[in-house]
């Protein structure tokens, strides 16, 4: 049975629910994927998920990854998280990252996340994406390294 946000303590976290976790599935790296396409998680998973909340709730989607620049100076690549259809306050981009590094930096490790406001009884989808490739950039496929996960909050009181 929720609990009324309003009523829990202030010194607590609000409970969660639905919780989705996709992780990296092989040792090894790949190269950052082409612009508008799924990052992977090195079997074939795309990192995404599916939701269809029963009431309304926030989906706090998160994805952690270790990356490497080979280049031969700067480069750049950027990933977004995306949501379709849009949320409630019509959001499709929930975050996008932009990232440039340049080569002997080593591994680097990003951490991003988007919440969304969700209506009940909508099929939603949280992915995330490649915005921008310099084909070199290589992220981890380690499960201690790339990880993906989503947690719904708020469930029926927003």
């Amino acid at each position: 049975m929720p609990t009324p946000l309003g009523t829990l303590p202030t010194n607590q976290p609000a409970p969660i629910g639905n919780l989705q976790r996709i992780f990296g599935a092989v040792e090894g790296s790949a190269t950052w994927p082409a612009a508008g396409t799924y990052v992977y998680n090195g079997i074939g998973v795309p990192l995404s998920f599916n939701l269809t909340p029963t009431r309304r709730c926030f989906w706090v989607v998160q994805a952690n990854l270790l990356v490497l620049s080979n280049a031969a100076n700067w480069n750049r690549f950027d990933g977004a998280l995306n949501i379709t259809p849009a949320d409630r306050s019509g959001r499709t981009l929930g975050a996008r990252f932009a990232h440039a590094m340049a080569t002997g930096v080593g591994w680097v490790s990003l951490a991003f996340s988007a919440e969304f406001s969700l209506e009940a009884n909508v099929a939603y989808q949280a992915y995330l994406t490649s915005a921008v490739t310099d084909n070199v950039t290589q992220y981890h496929l380690a499960q201690r390294h790339l990880n993906f996960f989503a947690y719904t909050i708020g469930e029926g009181y927003i």
